[in-house]
């Protein structure tokens, strides 16, 4: 009977509020009526059209706002909602059919002779809406067929059939289902179910209890399993409460004052341990059984248990993710507070982590401690690390996307490398989960760009960053404490330290005895194992303290990563810079390199390379394919020679502000000696004929980025063997280029400001002097000299105004005399502008090239522009109008007397001389600094007039002093003024006449 009615109640417990309120209803209508009438009802015979208007709209949003709720957001409804409406509905239902016996109407909403409608039964309409839309989504719900989803990642779900048991845990588990059916006890028994974390106590949990949901005592009600969970609870406090709570509502089908006893039990448990209340505790009124003391409601309760006849089975796990005490409060749970009669705790821990955790803070002294608490303990072994590479492969090769095509090979090969740190890392299922989720995680980000790296390599990296994220964000941030990089090769390597000869000795001693690299003993040569396993830096290992063995463990990771016991075997090594960044940053970024787009060069078009290499350069990936290509090495000749074009047009499109890339050169001389490397003997006439058609002779490039690579050749020739060409042929093909390269220019000339022709001039005349230069000045002889007379002037930097004559037009004509002497006699040297160059040549020659002179050009556009532009690049653009200081030769045909008027000294300072002689004629250069130059050209005069004729006062009659202007000292020996840069705006007056 009383199975019966328990039920009868869990099945009606929806309709029972339901009847109440119909029964109350009924019961009172006569007042509700008369409560409807007097106070809702308005009166029938006055115009009620806003009544209407204000029904008709409450009805169209009402039907509105249900069917969005339940069409268009799928809206569950809650069961308050479900009784509400039902009621609404018989209500309303009620009034329609039964409203003839009412004092009050039913009021019309529409009314016509063919159709009317009540008020009330838009309010039907929209329940029995409201009632129809969710049994139809209750019928489609239950015809939609369940999709199969293939989950990316592995969840840590415990097992719970022998199917999924990979270790066999089918003796265990069977074992201790058979004590917890058979056994009968007076007091509770607890059976502690012990393993490290991982290690499959959950799921002989969940196999032992489904193992008991199917036996013949659970099927006769015999058994009650409890399955808690103490971690869900917020503080200790808590996990009384629930456990009790768990445990009442187990038991309320069957005795209900039982449920209530165990409720009151738990609160004064609480009261005791939260409140440190122990009034509740001790109190003993007879007239109420809820305020007996604990002792007695213990007692009670343990009464009730027997008659109840029933074995509870409490399993308890993950004791080792709670606090010290909250493991204390549950210990004392199972022993203490619930030691009830044939009352079983399955507890599942890492004992090690629950007795370390409790002895922190001097919870206990010893062991003994937690084994009080059990009367039996089953240890589950270690997993076999071969089961565990087994689940790990089948894991990894189960089907996700994007999965490499070539994932099996590459793993097989990665699991057999005794240097993979399998072993070390993975001790648990649980471990294989973590980082088979992590790998396959990572293996997305990297896409098609996974297959360029090692997986080895790979796989230990994803146990570095799990295990020692700490470490790894200073790896990342501080490079240089750990690792030194090897520029040459391109990679990075740990730091290793020098060692004396006792210590090498002892290391050769101890390899002989010690074949295998596991030894930490052999990784004390890094700089790592004294600062890390000695604490020299803890800040190192991030701010939280680790053990030991997780410091050997680190030691040993870094070193089989980036040490010596890492040798790379390809480009895909994570110790290549390349790879490392990519693994540090943990995801690709927008401008990445990805391996299609490199693997694309080797297929695409050679007319379209230079544009594929454009766009990758735009895109910003340029460094990531100069740095893979640092790393590749193929034998494959297609493949050699595709690179050796491609990186040309690179070489080329890095000639920036004039200048090569000489890394990039290596480059390319690195895979024409891999290519001829790949050749035999015979073969090397087709090596060279390649080279010739495809690199020196093609227009794949420009002349000029041929010439400066071949000149870079024949510049290192003594340790590249030319390229294993012949020098004859170097020689010819430089002056086929350059010729070829001037030609190109022919009365269309470069710009002002472009010196690269210079350059190629040096590059090709390092090969051939005399060739070049006799290219370059029958060049010349044909072309505008005005463009040549500009560049080969050079603007002195300190002033940004004085010129010189380039000491590269002495590299070309053999000496300044010679260019000046071209220029006179080229075909443009009448035009206005050639003959300021002459002229400024002139006076360079009067002061023999020793020093820059100022000039005034007026014709020359080309020259104005550079000497513009030249203050714009050195942010001097107001220098030539408030510091440019006048600069005069003059011409002193008395020797004796210049070199008198140079010899004092106060003239020397006072005028800022410079003294050089020509032709047998002296000039002087005075420099006007601080004075006007009206007063000091004026002293000048009088200084060497007196000096001349002994006399203060000479008789010279001048009214101002100009180019040209002549002081007649004898009748053979005069003073000229040869040249005033730059000319004064006004006259030069002379103040001494």
């Amino acid at each position: 009977m009383g199975r019966f009615l328990r039920l009868f109640f869990q099945k009606t417990s929806f309709f029972v509020p339901v009847a109440v309120l119909i029964f109350t209803f009924l019961y009172f209508e006569k007042y509700i009526s008369l409560f409807i009438e007097t106070f809702l009802m308005s009166n029938p015979t006055t115009n009620e059209w806003y009544l209407q208007l204000i029904i008709i709209i409450a009805f169209l949003w009402s039907t509105g706002f249900l069917s969005i709720k339940l069409i268009a957001d799928k809206y569950v409804p809650t069961a308050a909602e479900y009784i509400f409406f039902s009621l609404s509905f018989l209500l309303l239902l009620y009034y329609r059919f039964n409203g003839n016996g009412l004092n009050w109407n039913l009021h019309l909403a529409v009314a016509n002779s063919n159709f009317s409608v009540q008020y009330i039964e838009l309010a039907l309409a929209l329940v029995l809406f409201y009632f129809a839309f969710n049994a139809i989504g209750w019928y489609l719900k239950r015809r939609r067929k369940q999709t199969v989803v293939k989950n990316f990642l592995i969840g840590d779900d415990p097992i719970s059939t022998q199917g999924e048991d990979l270790v066999d845990f089918s003796p265990t588990v069977g074992k201790l289902t058979d004590i917890l059916l058979s056994d009968k006890h007076p007091k509770s028994i607890s059976i502690g179910l012990i393993g490290s974390w991982g290690n499959g106590k959950s799921s002989v949990i969940q196999m032992t209890k489904s193992a008991i949901e199917s036996s013949k005592q659970f099927q006769k009600n015999e058994i009650i399993p409890i399955h808690f969970l103490p971690y869900l609870n917020h503080n200790e406090n808590e996990i009384i409460n629930e456990f009790f709570t768990l445990l009442s509502n187990a038991l309320s089908p069957y005795n209900g004052r039982l449920s209530n006893q165990i409720v009151d039990y738990s609160q004064k448990l609480t009261d005791l341990y939260q409140n440190k209340s122990l009034s509740n505790f001790l109190e003993n009124h007879i007239t109420n059984f809820s305020q007996s003391s604990a002792c007695e409601l213990y007692e009670n309760i343990n009464k009730m248990l027997v008659e109840t006849h029933k074995k509870i089975i409490v399993f308890i796990d993950d004791l080792d993710r709670l606090n010290q005490k909250e493991i204390l409060q549950t210990l004392k749970l199972i022993r203490n507070t619930a030691n009830f009669t044939n009352t079983f705790f399955v507890l599942a821990m890492d004992k090690q982590y629950v007795i370390k955790r409790l002895a922190e803070k001097g919870n206990i002294l010893d062991t003994k401690f937690v084994d009080k608490f059990f009367q039996l303990e089953i240890y589950l072994p270690e997993i076999d690390n071969s089961v565990l590479k087994q689940y790990f492969t089948t894991e990894m090769l189960r089907e996700f996307s994007p999965r490499p095509l070539d994932l099996e090979p590459r793993l097989k090969v990665a699991l057999s490398d005794p240097n993979l740190l399998f072993g070390d890392y993975v001790k648990n299922f649980r471990d294989v989960k973590r980082v088979v989720n992590q790998i396959k995680y990572d293996i997305s980000l990297f896409q098609e760009d996974f297959a360029y790296l090692n997986l080895k390599d790979f796989i230990n990296f994803t146990f570095f960053k799990l295990k020692f994220p700490q470490v790894l964000k200073q790896l990342n941030e501080n490079r240089g404490d750990f690792l030194t990089i090897d520029r040459t090769k391109g990679t990075y390597n740990l730091i290793q330290v020098q060692k004396d000869q006792k210590e090498l000795m002892l290391d050769v001693l101890h390899s002989v005895s010690n074949e295998s690299i596991n030894s930490i003993w052999d990784l004390d040569k890094y700089q790592a194992y004294n600062e890390i396993l000695n604490d020299k830096k803890e800040h190192k290992i991030g701010n939280e303290k680790i053990m030991r063995s997780d410091k050997v463990l680190l030691i040993k990771t870094l070193a089989y990563l980036f040490g010596d016991e890492n040798i790379p075997q390809g480009q895909d090594s994570i110790k290549f810079a390349n790879n490392f960044q990519m693994l540090m940053q943990q995801r690709i970024f927008a401008n990445f390199l990805k391996q299609s787009e490199f693997e694309l060069l080797f297929t695409t078009e050679r007319e379209t390379l230079k544009t594929e290499l454009l766009k990758i350069k735009q895109q910003g990936k340029e460094d990531q394919l100069i740095g893979r290509l640092g790393y590749f090495s193929t034998a494959d000749q297609p493949k050699l020679k595709r690179i050796i074009e491609y990186v040309t047009i690179i070489y080329e499109m890095n000639a920036l502000k004039n200048q090569y890339d000489i890394d990039i050169y290596k480059l390319i001389e690195k895979f024409a000696a891999e290519l001829y490397d790949s050749l035999t003997t015979i073969g090397i006439a087709e090596y060279r004929k390649w080279l010739d058609e495809n690199l020196f002779s093609s227009d794949l490039v420009s002349e000029e980025t041929r010439i400066i690579l071949i000149s870079t050749i024949w510049q290192i020739k003594p340790v590249n063997e030319l390229w294993h060409l012949d020098e004859d042929y170097i020689i010819a093909k430089t002056a086929e280029l350059y010729d070829k390269y001037l030609v190109k220019y022919d009365r269309v000339l470069w710009e002002i400001d472009n010196f690269r022709s210079f350059n190629v001039y040096q590059g090709s005349k390092l090969i051939d002097n005399d060739k070049t230069n006799e290219l370059l000045i029958e060049f010349w002889s044909r072309n505008d000299i005005e463009l040549l007379c500009a560049q080969l002037t050079d603007i002195e930097s300190f002033s940004n105004t004085s010129l010189k004559i380039s000491e590269t037009a002495v590299q070309i004509f053999g000496s300044k005399e010679k260019y000046i002497d071209f220029v006179k006699t080229h075909k443009d040297h009448s035009l206005p502008q050639v003959q300021e160059f002459i002229d400024l040549f002139q006076l360079l020659q009067l002061v023999t090239f020793k020093f820059a002179l100022e000039y005034d050009f007026v014709h020359s556009s080309l020259m104005k522009e550079r000497i513009k532009k030249s203050h714009i690049q050195y942010g001097t653009q107001n220098f030539i109008e408030r510091e440019r200081h006048e600069q005069v030769i003059i011409k002193i045909t008395d020797t004796t007397l210049g070199y008198q008027f140079t010899a004092i000294r106060n003239y020397k300072e006072k005028y800022f001389l410079n003294s050089t002689i020509f032709e047998n004629t002296f000039y002087l250069t005075i420099n006007v600094m601080h004075e006007k130059i009206d007063r000091l050209l004026s002293d000048f005069i009088v200084d060497i007039t007196t000096l001349h004729y002994g006399n203060p006062e000479p008789p010279v009659s001048l009214d101002v002093i100009a180019e040209g202007t002549r002081i007649q000292l004898t009748e053979t020996d005069y003073i000229e003024f040869i040249s005033i840069k730059p000319k004064p705006e006004g006259e030069i007056k002379y103040l001494n006449k």
